[in-house]
């Protein structure tokens, strides 16, 4: 397939970010031996395919029913339905493990968000949250993309995370530090090429910006950085200071399991 014809979803699944934490995120699974989860916060169901290509089930819900409709077509399909994660239409400890990647910088009431995922979770059940850090922010100024242009509130550092999980029953039992600036600026390529005409950073504007030379150039190049360097972003994760790191991975517990693994 052309790059011209790559969609805005083909593109984000090619990009570094999105390969590494999908990798990461099944390996955790894989390790607190996940078998059914819920994906919040969905969206197209990149993160939810690859979850049920490697053996485990999954449910996926999202707020904007345009995003579970495409989750829907790319594969999600009797899988995905429209839902607000600050009102999960699950019953009490009826849920046994949960992911939210990249979600809790999207919303204005963080601390109402994890009441809701402390009230679905089972007692025993994981709880994984992947969120972007200050040094994702500042990658992103680099190239001139405000959080603001790709719909974030807030970026959290690991402190702030535990100082809002403080105030509820859940508990961090892992934590891991994730994907390297330089796969931030890879994957904020992607973001870079919707202002090149509109100024704004939508699926549907992205996906008009590639029908322009310029963002054919530059979609082109990325397309080629994202398949020939990701061996590299892969080498670089392992030897990750906490300092590079632009994303934190949170394993959660609810502690009326009193945060251990069974």
């Amino acid at each position: 397939m052309g790059i011209r014809n790559l969609t805005p979803y083909e593109l984000a699944s090619v990009s570094p970010g999105t390969r590494l934490r999908s990798r990461l995120l099944v390996g955790v699974m894989k390790k607190y031996k996940i078998k059914t989860i819920c994906d919040c916060g969905c969206g197209t169901g990149i993160l939810a395919n690859r979850i049920r290509n490697r053996g485990i089930d999954v449910v996926g819900f999202d707020i904007h029913p345009q995003l579970v409709s495409q989750a829907i077509e790319n594969g999600l399909d009797g899988m995905g339905f429209v839902a607000d994660i600050l009102d999960i239409p699950f019953a009490g400890a009826s849920v046994e493990n949960i992911v939210a990647a990249d979600v809790i910088e999207h919303l204005t009431r963080p601390l109402d968000t994890f009441h809701e995922i402390s009230r679905v979770l089972s007692r025993g059940g994981n709880a994984i949250f992947t969120i972007p850090n200050h040094t994702f922010e500042c990658v992103y100024d680099l190239l001139g993309i405000s959080q603001a242009d790709i719909g974030h509130v807030k970026t959290y550092s690991k402190k702030e995370v535990e100082q809002l999980l403080s105030e509820t029953d859940l508990q961090v039992v892992e934590h891991r530090n994730v994907c390297s600036i330089a796969v931030g600026l890879a994957d904020a390529a992607i973001a870079k090429l919707a202002e090149l005409k509109y100024g704004k950073t939508t699926v549907q504007s992205s996906e008009m910006a590639l029908k322009t030379s310029k963002a054919f150039f530059l979609a082109w190049s990325y397309y080629l950085l994202c398949k020939l360097s990701y061996p590299l972003f892969l080498m670089l994760e392992y030897m990750l200071p906490s300092f590079l790191a632009t994303e934190n991975i949170f394993i959660l517990r609810h502690k009326g399991n009193g945060g251990k693994n069974d």
